[in-house]
């Protein structure tokens, strides 16, 4: 039982993985911009503020590949850089209004389908659910990097 467990766990969280890079490519399409971009953008709006080195660790990604990536989101008017008030040397990274705007519409989107799903259950499942998603999320981290 242990063994088919870990496996369908992998198989689920496999296509899981899968099902979001597609819709995040369907956004991303949507907008000329590519799912990368679409993925550093989603994680400044989500982290108003944010400086390069941080954005790059949540996003597992190389701080010079991810000030690429800013460059461009920027000449797209997605973002804006700016120079932190507390620190003159560091650069903090917003979403601009226009970006703000490209992920509001993927938020609608998103939770508008993500909704039906999560109608049919209550919100102490709900719960459960993230709780477990959260220390399944957290064992991988501290045995598998």
């Amino acid at each position: 039982m242990q063994d088919e467990f870990v496996w369908n766990m992998w198989e689920l969280i496999k296509t899981a993985e899968a099902n979001r890079i597609e819709i995040s490519s369907n956004f991303s399409q949507k907008y000329g911009i590519t799912p990368l971009q679409a993925r550093v953008l989603i994680q400044i709006f989500l982290n108003e503020n944010s400086q390069l080195g941080k954005l790059a660790d949540d996003l597992f990604m190389n701080p010079g590949n991810l000030s690429k990536i800013c460059k461009s989101l920027e000449s797209k008017n997605l973002i804006e850089r700016s120079r932190s008030e507390s620190d003159n040397r560091s650069l903090e990274i917003t979403a601009s209004k226009h970006g703000k705007e490209l992920v509001a519409d993927f938020q609608q989107l998103l939770f508008r389908r993500i909704q039906d799903f999560t109608n049919v259950y209550s919100e102490e499942q709900l719960k459960e659910i993230l709780q477990f998603l959260k220390e399944y999320n957290l064992f991988m981290a501290e045995n598998f990097r």
